[in-house]
């Protein structure tokens, strides 16, 4: 065979079989992290680094049997698993029976240098022969810091962070409004270019969050290289030929940041005709009506006279929407109670509230 194409998924670690005696295929190489690759029960493994690298692949339980450094650099690397005893050799070659035991087995890690890619080759003990391609150029950008927004007014918000990434091509901002009763995704993202650190963005008056995160991205490669193949008499050579993909990768995301823009939301309407019964269990039946659109909560004001003064109790809250409501039963003594309604903007401690309705008093015997 003189030529191998291989063509790459996105997450730039692909395994092609180059010659097999069977169908199914075990997985010789198994990705660990950005730079490690574990191998299953390997005869050998050869690496060829495509960028050449001042570091060398490494594996504690591997001998290095052959590597190619070129101006102080690492271009090649070959390895074979050490055995039970600690001996090791190559996979070509003569050496005594029973210098290595095979059917020994095992789990090795390789560690590759970052900013490198690697095109490695291994035969596992099925006598099939497996590609991978690790490339481990592209780290994830690293996440902004000290995000903010600042209403600026005219519907104009400042977005400020600190750029702690030194891959970045761009800074995505998401935006959530908060519509009704439930944030709601926005559909694009604000860009801003790599190396920025602060933005005004126009906006529609309304209630928002915002997060921000890096991204990074690069263009897809083709590569065209040659390997040596050992057979029993003759020397060869097989061009290969791949393409790493396009690559996109993003920080994670910053924090919620919470910003009401212009302040256009309206105080909700006043409750009318609030009243109330007093019961025989000393519980009280209040009862309104419900004038506003917009609110996400009734408060109940609820005072008690107390040494010639009225003394304000905790507040009560009662749900949106409501027309009634019974207060649990009160000991003994003067109370008196007004309602309005309230809009409580969510993840904030901001509240719009609407004026009180008449206080209505209770002597509770």
């Amino acid at each position: 065979m003189n030529l191998v194409q291989i063509a790459l998924a996105s997450n730039l670690l692909c395994s092609v079989t180059a010659f097999a005696f069977s169908n199914q295929v075990p997985p010789l190489f198994e990705k660990v992290s950005d730079t490690v690759v574990k191998l299953n029960n390997p005869h050998f493994v050869q690496i060829h680094c495509l960028i050449p690298q001042v570091e060398k692949p490494t594996c504690s339980t591997m001998t290095i049997i052959d590597t190619w450094v070129v101006n102080g650099k690492c271009e090649y690397w070959s390895g074979v698993p050490k055995n039970s005893g600690g001996n090791t050799r190559p996979a070509t070659g003569t050496w005594p029976a029973g210098a290595v035991d095979w059917k020994t087995g095992g789990s090795f890690e390789l560690t590759l240098p970052p900013d490198g890619v690697y095109w490695m080759q291994s035969r596992g003990s099925d006598l099939v022969i497996q590609n991978y391609v690790l490339d481990t150029r592209w780290k994830s950008p690293a996440i902004p810091t000290a995000f903010a927004a600042q209403d600026l007014g005219s519907q104009k918000v400042r977005f400020s962070w600190n750029d702690v990434s030194n891959n970045e091509v761009a800074f995505h901002i998401l935006t959530e409004q908060y519509i009704g009763d439930k944030w709601v995704k926005l559909p694009s993202y604000i860009r801003i270019p790599a190396n920025k650190s602060t933005i005004d963005y126009q906006t529609q008056a309304g209630y928002y969050r915002f997060s921000i995160r890096s991204a990074m991205s690069a263009a897809e490669e083709t590569w065209n290289f040659k390997i040596r193949v050992l057979g029993n008499t003759l020397e060869t050579f097989q061009n290969i030929i791949f393409t790493t993909p396009s690559v996109i990768k993003y920080s994670n995301t910053t924090s919620y940041v919470y910003l009401l823009v212009n302040g256009t939301f309206p105080n909700p309407v006043a409750p009318s005709n609030f009243g109330g019964i007093l019961n025989p269990n000393n519980t009280i039946y209040f009862v309104w009506q419900d004038n506003s659109t917009n609110e996400t909560v009734f408060h109940l004001l609820e005072d008690k006279w107390v040494n010639g003064a009225w003394v304000r109790q905790p507040l009560i809250r009662i749900a949106a929407n409501r027309t009634s409501y019974t207060l649990p039963a009160r000991q003994s003594g003067k109370y008196r109670y007004a309602l309005r309604s309230a809009y409580s903007f969510p993840d904030t401690n901001i509240v719009r509230t609407s004026g009180i309705s008449p206080w209505i008093e209770f002597v509770i015997p």
